[in-house]
């Protein structure tokens, strides 16, 4: 394991002068979305939306839902009790997004009126919101180049200087290695506060300058569809239950997914040559009558191997069987907690960096 290393990318935009730390936190802007004057509701949870735009579905939990209709699939994502909430295309605008008809045939156009439009809608729908549980991973912020922060001259104009500053002091202070500058970084830009999609109260912190450490609260297996949606070859809309082994399945890709995408985001953030993250779910505790949270998945993240990873055909759990981790998942019964590792299993006889 190598100390901290210059980051060869190039300086995130948005740098010195660019704007106010904690303009970074931002919620983004919600998009105008569409009007419909009837809803049906579907097996499974799903509703489908008529009005004049055309046909639409969706289908999702409290704060988390996937729809598509005449401008194709979207994922919208509020934030209970603040009335904040933002939707973004499914389309794949960024470069690590899949483009939805990689992850789906395109359903069939209707040949007989508006009940087979509408299953076609209801089954793009369907597949769209399992791809987006599994495919977390697959986007990333732009790593920082802080040599490069630190090293950006001063603004021409007065009133950027104190943005610069900030800035600038705080890049000198993560290239020197220095945990303070890591935690106001982590405190002023994670950008995995914003991501309510890969679960809750996200918490990481700097243990070292070369190792980093994030714990999370992940969507529970009711996020998971109960009911498949399919076209039977006349086009009409069938319904059968997803199934323990498949429904298992998504699940447990859909955490894997999601604990890379924070491990992602953490070693984009910082120069960690390692970050350990600990996903955990909501549980009943029977004894208190208390829902507890215990850890269903840690694992570690070298730099190194992160590096050499294809994350856009990776299948999730897959992945971590290539890195260290602890993890108790059956189809049958899902996930058993884990105790979580720690540099002791990273490092066997070593509590310190060597």
């Amino acid at each position: 394991m190598r100390p901290p290393h210059r980051a060869s990318s190039s300086a995130r935009e948005g740098g010195p002068g660019a704007g106010c730390p904690r303009s970074r936190l931002r919620v983004p802007s919600p998009s105008v979305g569409f009007t419909f004057r009837k809803s049906l509701s579907l097996p499974g949870g799903f509703r489908l939306n008529l009005g004049k735009g055309g046909v639409g579905a969706s289908w999702g939990v409290k704060g988390f839902r996937v729809g598509t209709g005449p401008r194709g699939p979207r994922l919208s994502v509020s934030l209970p009790g603040t009335g904040l909430g933002w939707s973004t295309s499914l389309g794949g605008q960024r470069a690590a997004s899949t483009q939805p008809d990689e992850r789906a045939a395109p359903a069939p156009r209707a040949a007989k009126g508006e009940d087979r439009e509408q299953a076609a809608h209801a089954v793009a729908v369907f597949e769209e919101h399992l791809a987006a549980l599994t495919s977390l991973h697959k986007e990333a912020s732009h790593p920082y180049d802080w040599h490069a922060l630190e090293a950006a001259p001063a603004p021409a104009l007065p009133a950027d200087v104190a943005r610069w500053e900030w800035w600038s002091h705080l890049a000198h202070g993560i290239n020197s290695g220095e945990r303070e500058a890591y935690e106001a970084a982590l405190e002023y830009l994670a950008p995995f506060r914003a991501l309510p999609q890969v679960g809750a109260g996200i918490e990481a912190t700097a243990r070292e300058p070369w190792f980093g450490e994030a714990r999370f609260v992940v969507h529970g297996p009711e996020i998971v569809p109960a009911e498949a949606l399919s076209l039977t070859p006349t086009g009409k809309l069938s319904t059968r239950k997803l199934g323990v082994k498949r429904s298992g399945e998504v699940y447990q890709d859909h955490v894997a997914s999601a604990a890379i995408r924070v491990a992602r985001e953490l070693l984009a953030l910082l120069p960690f040559q390692v970050v350990i993250v600990h996903a955990r779910v909501q549980r009943l505790d029977t004894a208190t009558g208390r829902d507890d949270a215990v850890t269903v998945l840690s694992a570690a993240f070298p730099r190194e191997d992160m590096a050499g990873i294809d994350f856009d055909r990776i299948d999730p759990s897959d992945a971590l069987e290539r890195l260290p981790h602890a993890m108790d998942f059956s189809t049958r019964s899902g996930f058993a907690a884990v105790d979580e590792i720690g540099l002791a299993d990273l490092l066997p006889g070593q509590g310190e960096h060597p």
